[in-house]
């Protein structure tokens, strides 16, 4: 039998395929590719080498060649490195992997020593950033600065630091201009400038929103130093100048209104009022022009509202309102604003809904204090008209006796007059009033069950505190799961301190010299400039338990002076 034979049309087709086919083989065998699966990468990178080193003296500019741990993420380079002080000219960078190459101009300023800075914007590939900033320092002169300001910043995170180096200036006014130095701070907050010359120094806190740039109060955070200034020596190392980050509050503002009914309506403004009682004087003016007096109070679902009420219902398309002032212990928070506002078309014919609680509530019990159940109401009611009658139970039959607080027109609170007993149930019933109309809930009977837990546990704490001759200090507990809840104490002419019947839990420790003496810490201020107060936060967290006294060391206030 005959073989078949393969006939090959072109040759050096054939071999052209081969070669080719054999090619993109081996490329595929080269290519360095992310194994699929595994742990995610948190490792940050490190800077491994340096040419020339960190330290070098005379140096005339040129090349710096740096080398990582990993691979770099070549769209973070450019914003990863800074130069102090400020160049002419933007710093010339090459990337290539796991290499970065610096270039320093040549006309660098004589005798000065220059800090390159890798922030923690630098980030490997996997997008892990430095765990802290490298700072490397080259001096165009016969020695490097040996200057270090070190320390730790609270209360937020993605916070920068900025540093200036000032003579006769302002010092308000530095804050609006580029800082001379900046460095990020670590995710444990602390934060250290290196090789820096002796002077006279500022310095500023300021969430990363705003790093490298002047300070804009309306919407940058910072936090300011308890001192006017730092000073400097040659060769000094100032540790501890901590600080602390907030927003700083902007003033109260009217945003808008709104007119819901003949007789209510709501304003909004642009940050929480205070809690306490407001005084003030608010006008509603009709489209005859007739002066309507107003009653007001707060929203209770909502601390950045307040409620308007009427005697008498409004009728017309707009109405006007003008807020002549709002007051806060005889200090005017707002004053003239004026906003005006469309009214309803057609009558509110709703009934009155119960907006808070739902139907099932949990209340944690406290030996002494009997925490109310709150009814939050969609519209303000008349004391009185609502409930025909209220009826409390515990379990299936037993009557609880209880009593009524009418807070405003949208909130009532029931309380029990003994105790809540924990791990219990209980029913709240709401029996309408026909006689309401639509100004009550149009179901006869609202139920509401509620549970309650264990007891709430109370400890104690104790301690004394070691400080100079200073004006008052304050201790201050607050509470780790949530921050509104504080509790503070005076420090005594023993120099001691208590805090007695704090629920159980885990708590941050901070003291302050409280100079305004309103047993609050003082942030301070950019503009007016006045410093903030000075403070010691402890460390590690405390835990208070259940029926337990904790007497803490002695705590020495004296290095923060």
């Amino acid at each position: 039998m005959r073989k078949k034979e393969f006939i090959i049309p072109n040759k050096t087709l054939f071999i052209y395929l081969i070669v080719h086919v054999l090619f993109f083989i081996l490329l595929s065998c080269a290519v360095i590719q992310v194994p699929s699966g595994g742990p995610v990468d948190t490792t940050p990178p490190e800077l491994v080498a340096v040419t020339p080193p960190s330290g070098t003296i005379q140096f005339s500019g040129g090349e710096i060649h740096l080398r990582f741990s990993e691979y770099m993420d070549e769209s973070t380079v450019e914003q990863g490195f800074r130069v102090f002080p400020r160049l002419n000219e933007q710093l010339d960078i090459s990337f290539k992997g796991d290499e970065l190459f610096l270039e320093l101009p040549h006309d660098l300023a004589p005798n000065q020593t220059y800090v390159i800075t890798a922030g923690r914007g630098l980030k490997d590939e996997h997008g892990v950033p430095l765990a802290e900033p490298v700072h490397m320092a080259y001096s165009t002169g016969s020695e490097i600065a040996r200057g270090q300001i070190s320390g730790q910043v609270f209360n937020e995170n993605d916070i920068a630091v900025h540093l200036w180096r000032f003579n006769d200036e302002d010092i308000d006014s530095l804050f609006f201009t580029k800082p001379d130095y900046v460095t990020d701070v670590t995710d444990d907050g602390y934060y250290q400038f290196k090789y820096l010359s002796p002077g006279r120094y500022q310095i500023l806190s300021i969430g990363n929103e705003g790093a490298g740039l002047p300070l804009d109060t309306k919407r940058m955070r910072y936090g300011l130093y308890w001192k006017n200034h730092l000073e400097l020596g040659e060769n000094d190392s100032l540790t501890e100048i901590n600080m602390i980050v907030r927003k700083e509050p902007q003033p109260f503002r009217l945003v808008k209104g709104e007119w819901n009914s003949s007789r209510w309506g709501r304003l909004f403004f642009n940050r929480g009022l205070p809690t306490e009682k407001l005084e003030g004087k608010i006008i509603l003016v009709t489209e005859e022009g007739v002066s309507v007096p107003v009653d007001f109070f707060h929203d209770p679902l909502d601390s950045k509202n307040l409620i308007l009420t009427v005697l008498d219902s409004l009728e017309g398309k707009t109405i006007e309102i003008h807020l002549e002032y709002l007051s806060l212990k005889e200090r005017v928070i707002l004053d003239t604003s004026f906003i005006k506002i469309t009214m309803p078309e057609t009558p509110d014919s709703s009934f009155l809904e119960l907006v808070s609680p739902g139907s099932r509530v949990i209340v944690q019990p406290e030996l002494g204090n009997k925490p109310p159940v709150s009814l939050i109401f969609s519209k303000p009611v008349q004391q009185g008209m609502v409930f025909q009658s209220i009826e409390f139970i515990k379990g299936d039959s037993d009557s609880v006796e209880f009593v009524t607080n009418y807070i405003s027109p949208l909130k009532i609170n029931v309380a029990t007059v003994n105790d809540w007993e924990p791990n219990q149930i209980y029913f709240l019933q709401l029996i309408s009033n026909k006689d309401a109309g639509k100004m009550t809930f149009e179901d006869s009977l609202t139920n509401i069950h509620i549970q309650t837990e264990n007891f709430i546990g109370y400890g104690n704490l104790y301690g004394t505190v070691e400080f100079g001759e200073k004006s008052r200090l304050v201790v201050e507990l607050k509470s780790l799961e949530n921050s509104e809840n504080k509790w503070t104490s005076v420090v005594n002419s023993e120099s001691g301190f208590e805090l007695v019947m704090i629920p159980e839990g885990h708590y941050f420790l901070m003291i302050f010299e409280d100079r305004d003496q309103d047993h609050n810490y003082t942030y301070g201020k950019a503009v007016p400039y006045s410093p903030s107060e000075s403070f010691l936060m402890m460390p590690d967290t405390l835990e208070i338990r259940a029926n337990w006294d904790i007497d803490l060391d002695k705590i020495s206030f004296l290095r923060t002076f």
